[in-house]
């Protein structure tokens, strides 16, 4: 984890944190990564990353916030990390 970020990721029991933290420090080892959300995950990702909010998310993209929360739980599943804080670092991490 970037060291300026490393203060925002929760703590976590040491093992799970190695595993969910891998995702932002190397694109190269087995957890699934970027390429394996579908273009809405991708936008839906980006404007979590942004700040947005659910509803925010929902009416820029004119769908429902439950739509929204569907995406962020399967990409949340797909990137296997826990929380919005994760999503928005690992996708800014991914579009420096």
């Amino acid at each position: 984890v970037d060291p300026q970020f490393r203060d925002l990721v929760p703590e976590l029991k040491p093992e799970p944190a190695r595993r969910r933290h891998r995702a932002y420090e190397s694109p190269d080892d087995d957890i699934p990564q970027w390429s394996s959300l579908t273009p809405r995950e991708r936008q839906i990702a980006s404007l979590v990353a942004q700040g947005h909010r659910y509803k925010e998310i929902a009416k820029t993209l004119q769908i429902s916030a439950q739509t929204v929360r569907n995406h962020l739980r399967n990409i949340f599943e797909k990137l296997q990390i826990n929380d919005r804080v994760q999503l928005a670092l690992f996708t800014l991490q991914r579009n420096n």
